[in-house]
């Protein structure tokens, strides 16, 4: 059974938790173990945000390691000097909706997996945790590649494509504070009424609370020209999320869309229709009073998710550390630009 916290390796000294050798395997009996050597899972008790002390050891120093969360978000990417080195993170564990469905799926394991040159988990504390979870809801791109392979990049959970490609979503944990968990709900192609109506509004509005963040990026449909009952309704449904999020006194932004990476042609209707659904963003934000982070006037996107993401962390901290507000100036303080 799930306590409030437990520990294992040589940490657990002088502490009362639960003792788990890096060899004990998951079974659904105990709720928690190793479904393979560099890959622990936990059944939590139920949804919310739960803080992650981490401890690698390893007695050579090693390079580009990845620490992945669920079925393949990306918390850590860096080099690790020989000895111990040790990372804490905040994750959210709650429900979400699959790609190709509309159910809303019950989530309730907590998966932490260490990707390196060699095995090299040695500790791990797990414990309850209270904190803003940062919600990101809308669009994923699926041109993005990736520069490492890790879980989840085999087309089997939202934001990827089965050739491993991924949108920047999946990588911006690895850019986030241990102060702020983060929580990804965006897919391909999705618009502002898709997200709505294949549920992955609802699996989020369900556990959200005051101070959490929602950042909304949408698709605006079928590509090309720009039709204006679409833009209307893209206008209409921005400022519907907006009330909603401040209902329930929750931090929104509005996110433009991206262009196309570096090396990757669009033709000039797409464009003409991304600076058009960008300026819809831009006069919602200031009429409801939401920043805008303007990523549509990037001249050079890196043709890369985890890079991308990095470039997104940037650009919210510029349109969040001066804005008023309390809450949008902790965000900018808790992530990390590329």
């Amino acid at each position: 059974m799930f306590r409030r916290e437990f520990v294992f390796g040589s940490e657990t000294k002088n502490r009362l938790s639960i003792n788990v050798s890096p060899s004990f395997p998951y079974s659904p009996e105990k709720g928690y173990g190793f479904t393979t050597p560099q890959t622990f899972r936990a059944d939590v008790p139920g949804p919310g945000e739960y803080k992650i002390a981490i401890s690698l050891r390893t007695r050579e120093a090693l390079e580009d390691v990845c620490i992945f969360t669920g079925s393949g978000d990306l918390a850590f990417r860096g080099n690790i000097p020989a000895g111990i080195y040790r990372h804490s993170m905040s994750v959210n564990v709650g429900d979400r909706v699959f790609p190709g469905g509309s159910l809303i799926c019950r989530d309730r394991a907590l998966t932490v997996t260490v990707a390196a040159q060699a095995p090299c988990l040695w500790g791990l504390s797990l414990r309850e945790a209270s904190c803003p979870t940062v919600y990101l809801a809308g669009a994923s791109p699926e041109d993005l590649g990736n520069t490492f392979s890790g879980p989840g990049n085999h087309g089997e959970s939202g934001g990827e494509t089965k050739d491993g490609r991924s949108g920047w979503q999946r990588m911006f944990s690895a850019y986030a504070c241990d102060k702020i968990a983060v929580s990804n709900h965006s897919r391909p192609g999705l618009t502002p009424d898709s997200f709505r109506l294949e549920g992955h509004y609802s699996a989020i509005e369900q556990y959200s609370r005051p101070g959490d963040f929602y950042l909304f990026q949408f698709d605006w449909g079928k590509q090309g020209p720009v039709i204006p009952k679409t833009a209307e309704n893209y206008r209409r449904e921005l400022t519907r999320y907006i009330l909603c999020c401040r209902e329930k006194l929750i931090y929104p932004l509005l996110l433009t869309p991206l262009p196309r990476p570096d090396g990757m042609k669009e033709d000039e209707e797409n464009r003409k229709a991304l600076t058009a659904y960008a300026d819809i963003c831009r006069d919602v934000g200031t009429v409801t009073g939401v920043p805008v982070v303007r990523l549509h006037h990037l001249t050079r996107t890196p043709p890369d998710a985890y890079l991308t993401a990095g470039l997104v962390a940037g650009e919210i901290i510029r349109a969040c550390e001066k804005f008023p507000g309390y809450g949008y100036r902790f965000l900018a303080k808790n992530l990390k630009g590329a």
